[in-house]
């Protein structure tokens, strides 16, 4: 019998409980029973409500002697943030985490764990929409931003909401078989490891600059995807030095020209898979790259996945496109 102690507080992400939850009740009913017991604690034992205005009751208080914690789940959610604030609360995570097996975290829950301290030096995910809340504010923490879930010895953080899901089948995958996960992962319908990372649910957005002849290029660069985008090209256009512009990018994004530029020819693919019925290689020309292979090169480096799985995944439009070649 495994020993899970989950912590939860006021306006946390329903799924981030209860997906796992259900995880760890599959494996119970996969062996017969007595996999896993569950234990949830709150702030102040009384029950909290989620982001959703879920009530959910919990089986005490985070400061209550807990004779043993086993793995540890701390879940995310909009109140997070308050949470990781909160002295008593990360006192009492730390105090049960210094107990724990296993440390993990679903989603921004990674914020109240990293809090305490225990993410410094460890590589991490959270939610791509916290990635660089979580690499900022825990600059000691190596973060993983496309990650679906990361192990790093005993410390396990997942990506956001769903993927809590997947970093549970990994727990009892560890604690009871493959075959037992395959089960689990079957009832839910989930796959037990799902292709991809999480760059490919994170959308690229056209990012500020405080320099205007930059702002307007980004902007240029956005609308025109196809065009000749090399350094020379760009920097005639801004009508700087192609050294003036590589430095501007550095300071301004963080990357170079050519990445950025990258960047943006795979959002523009990604909407074009999502929303049209062309098929890779016409997308591919549409947006600047060379070939459908360069392509899928690109694709598989950002987004960890191929354009047809990708396409697979989000299309809305059924995705009727006939493929130019049989890679997947």
């Amino acid at each position: 019998m495994h020993d899970v102690t989950f912590v939860v507080y006021d306006d946390f992400q329903s799924l981030d409980p209860t997906g796992p939850l259900e995880v760890l009740h599959g494996a119970g009913r996969a062996v017969g029973g007595g996999a896993y017991r569950i234990r949830v604690l709150g702030p102040d034992g009384a029950t909290v409500r989620s982001s959703s205005g879920l009530r959910f009751e919990v089986d005490g208080s985070l400061h209550d002697p807990v004779e043993e914690v086993g793995t540890l789940v701390v879940v995310g959610g909009d109140g997070c943030n308050a949470a990781a604030a909160d002295p008593h609360v990360v006192t009492a995570v730390d105090r049960l985490a210094a107990r724990a097996t296993r440390i993990t975290s679903v989603c921004s829950g990674a914020l109240v764990l990293a809090a305490t301290g225990r993410l410094d030096g460890r590589r991490a995910t959270t939610h791509w929409a916290r990635c660089a809340e979580l690499a900022h504010g825990h600059p000691a923490v190596e973060v993983d931003p496309d990650a679906i879930f990361v192990r790093d010895g005993d410390l396990w953080t997942s990506a956001g909401v769903t993927a809590g899901m997947d970093l549970a089948l990994a727990l009892v995958t560890e604690d009871h078989g493959a075959e037992v996960a395959h089960t689990v992962a079957s009832w839910l319908v989930m796959f037990v490891q799902r292709a991809g990372g999480q760059s490919q649910f994170s959308p690229q957005l056209v990012p500020a600059s405080r320099t205007e002849p930059l702002r307007d290029l980004l902007a240029w660069i956005a609308d025109h995807p196809d065009a000749d985008l090399s350094v020379t090209a760009l920097a005639r256009r801004a009508a700087m030095s192609e050294r003036h512009l590589t430095r501007l990018f550095a300071r301004e994004l963080g990357t170079t020209p050519a990445a950025y530029v990258e960047s943006v020819r795979i959002d523009a693919a990604r909407r074009l898979l999502e929303t049209t019925d062309l098929t890779v290689a016409a997308v591919a020309a549409r947006v600047g790259f060379r070939s459908d292979a360069v392509l899928h090169r690109a694709f598989g480096r950002t987004v960890r996945t191929t354009p047809a799985t990708y396409r697979r995944h989000f299309s809305t439009t059924g995705g009727r496109a006939v493929p130019t070649d049989t890679r997947s």
